[in-house]
């Protein structure tokens, strides 16, 4: 159930919880991996960029966001998930499936291209949860920026080495995303045309996070302290009790085809995040509602009546067809 104007906490894990988002970003360019040329760009030359996992998954958001507008208000890179923070109105709700769809197949493919591998590379579909109040929602915002702190991945989080919306939120940073587009050079004679370059169809993308609600009744400065302050106060707590965290070096000579050690202990997803007992049974309600709505709707809709009009921010089952033939 999809409402317009409620924020929702998105978090996608990879298949068999591998690391396949560690960073191999280079030291003075996170775009770039850490094998390819730092003067990669420079036209001068004839070096192909080779992209970063921080610019694939920067990129595939940005494209989306382009194609699919909604109101993205984080997007948090960990070694083997992403937190996404997602919202839309009464217009672009409906869009948030088609936003994750066309990022999240992106990814797979230039992952896959990345680590030479085939297969999925999501464990299942996106798990969203929604935000019901403005407090929960601004907490599960800090929550998700601070994720890979709490994790004992890294001591602090700076943007540089994870793809964080931190750096747009609390400096006003504009985050820019590269990708060669292969189907226009391709088209263009490929490699049969000489001195033709791949680096010569690179497309640039900016990804633009939008406010949550409660900080857009501060101004532009006081959202951006508000940020910094609370980001600090919760890093600091939660190096009190992380007491060696795994650091950039490490993180160097992590496989990413590994995984975690330990069982994921698996706890159920919460119907919804809200910070008051009134708020969560007033959504219980909503839900229940909606549910025999889609229900009878989705009947309807099987039984061949396929004008039937679906409850707001839902989406209609698949059919399944049937057919039959004389000949067997």
């Amino acid at each position: 159930m999809y409402e317009p104007n409620k924020v929702y906490e998105v978090v996608t894990g990879t298949v068999d919880r591998e690391f396949l988002f560690v960073p191999n970003s280079h030291p003075n360019d996170p775009l770039l991996h850490r094998d390819c040329p730092l003067d990669a760009f420079d036209p001068k030359n004839d070096t192909t960029p080779k992209p970063s996992i921080f610019n694939i998954v920067g990129f595939a958001f940005a494209r989306a966001l382009e194609l699919t507008p909604v109101n993205l208000h984080c997007v948090e890179q960990n070694i083997g998930h992403l937190h996404i923070e997602v919202s839309g109105d009464e217009i672009s709700v409906g869009q948030i499936p088609a936003f994750f769809r066309d990022a999240h197949s992106s990814i797979a493919r230039q992952i896959n291209k990345a680590y030479d591998r085939e297969g999925h590379v999501f464990s299942s579909r996106y798990r969203a949860t929604c935000c019901e109040d403005d407090e929960a929602a601004e907490d599960k915002l800090y929550y998700a920026i601070t994720n890979i702190v709490k994790d004992g991945i890294v001591r602090r989080q700076d943007g540089k080495c994870f793809l964080s919306s931190y750096p747009s939120l609390a400096k006003g940073e504009q985050l820019k995303f590269w990708k060669i587009d292969w189907e226009r050079y391709h088209k263009k004679g490929g490699a049969r045309v000489k001195k033709h370059r791949p680096k010569d169809y690179i497309v640039w993308k900016e990804l633009d996070f939008s406010w949550i609600a409660p900080l857009l009744k501060l101004t532009e400065p006081q959202r951006r302290t508000r940020v910094r302050k609370q980001i600090q106060k919760r890093v600091e707590s939660i190096n009190k009790t992380v007491s060696s965290p795994m650091g950039r070096r490490q993180l160097r000579f992590l496989n990413p085809r590994s995984r975690p050690k330990q069982s994921r202990n698996r706890s159920p997803q919460p119907l919804c995040h809200a910070t008051t007992r009134e708020a969560r049974q007033a959504y219980r309600k909503r839900f229940l509602e909606f549910k025999k709505e889609y229900r009878a709707a989705s009947a309807d809709y099987r039984a061949g009546n396929y004008y039937r009009e679906f409850p707001m921010g839902s989406c209609r089952p698949p059919l399944i067809k049937i057919m039959v033939f004389d000949d067997f």
